[in-house]
């Protein structure tokens, strides 16, 4: 199953690094006009600084000191709406429907296992070598 999750959300993902790297970016452009910079000195640190932001942990602490302070508050409640709301219960949605989809081919995934066991064990045990003195009775 998680394999499945991770193959089937690759889309998702893909569209979610590059929203966090794009706020980013732009928290990177503006705290480079603060004195200290709020989302580090490097991107590197601006990228972990949008991820940690969408995860939950929130560092507003110098955006008082900042020049563009109503820009960076609006350009902080939407990265929280769309990377903290949207893009994490859009992600709980992928993977319940993965798991759906998993859950609905059970018996299909069951019997294949076993079909391909009941081949492997054909390969290993050969029915002529055991069986190679019986007869096969039949009434007619």
């Amino acid at each position: 199953i998680i394999y499945t999750v991770v193959q089937d959300s690759r889309a998702f993902l893909g569209i979610f690094a590059i929203c966090v790297v794009a706020f980013a970016n732009c928290f990177y452009i503006l705290s480079r006009n603060g004195t200290p910079p709020f989302s580090g000195s490097t991107l590197f640190y601006s990228i972990t600084y949008s991820y940690m932001n969408g995860l939950g942990q929130f560092d507003t602490e110098n955006f008082d000191q900042n020049s563009n302070v109503k820009l960076l508050q609006a350009l902080w409640v939407t990265s929280v709406f769309l990377i903290l709301v949207i893009f994490l219960n859009l992600l709980i949605n992928v993977v319940s429907d993965i798991f759906d989809k998993v859950h609905e081919n059970k018996n299909e995934n069951l019997l294949r296992e076993l079909v391909c066991f009941m081949v492997e064990s054909e390969v290993l045990i050969s029915r002529k070598s055991i069986f190679h003195v019986s007869k096969i009775c039949s009434s007619g």
